[in-house]
């Protein structure tokens, strides 16, 4: 039921983005892919026809995937993860250090976004050489343009020391814990009203 269950998802936040996304400020909804929805049949195509019927803008939606994705079938996945970028999806590869990762490796990847995984930024504050491993992603990402998301923020001193980093995004129960969606309309208005602007 995993593809039944990754479209369910996608659909249910690109309709989120189509219906309330202008009303709340929201530039981008992200959204994780699972093996079996991107290595089958037309997945492209299928994905793309998901988007499209929800009314969102191809161009609002981010598409997380795993390492373990590209690894299974680099070939494949490529193919199907251009075929998305060229209707204007970013690609985010998730978790980024806990699998096969190398600096090297991230000017072959079909990828837009990495997001830094917990296990590479729970220690910054206690471990010198991870932060100076942070710092080195962040510019080997800049060099191939990509953004660079931190994962797991939790506490304000370890949001203070990534942002310093150079980092673009940052996410974790630092900002906010998962909610219900009646909640995370009325939280994303109080903050939408604080910063004033878009999210």
């Amino acid at each position: 039921m995993v593809e039944q269950l990754g479209d369910y998802v996608l659909n249910e936040a690109c309709r989120f983005m189509y219906t309330r996304g202008k009303e709340l400020g929201l530039k981008r909804m992200s959204i994780n892919l699972s093996v079996q929805q991107l290595l089958v049949g037309n997945s492209a195509d299928h994905l793309l026809e998901l988007i499209h019927q929800s009314g969102a803008d191809a161009t609002g939606i981010t598409l997380e995937i795993t390492e373990s994705i590209l690894i299974q079938s680099i070939a494949r996945a490529s193919a199907a993860l251009e075929k998305l970028r060229q209707q204007g999806i970013h690609i985010a590869l998730d978790d980024f250090g806990v699998g096969y990762s190398s600096l090297n490796y991230l000017s072959n990847l079909p990828v837009d976004v990495i997001k830094i995984d917990r296990s590479l930024t729970q220690q910054i504050l206690t471990n010198p050489k991870q932060y100076a491993l942070l710092r080195s992603i962040v510019e080997m990402a800049g060099i191939n343009s990509l953004l660079v998301v931190a994962e797991g923020v939790e506490t304000e001193e370890e949001q203070k020391m990534i942002s310093a980093s150079g980092v673009q995004y940052i996410q974790g129960y630092y900002y906010a814990r998962p909610m219900k969606e009646e909640k995370m309309v009325q939280f994303l208005l109080s903050q939408k009203a604080c910063d004033g602007g878009e999210i």
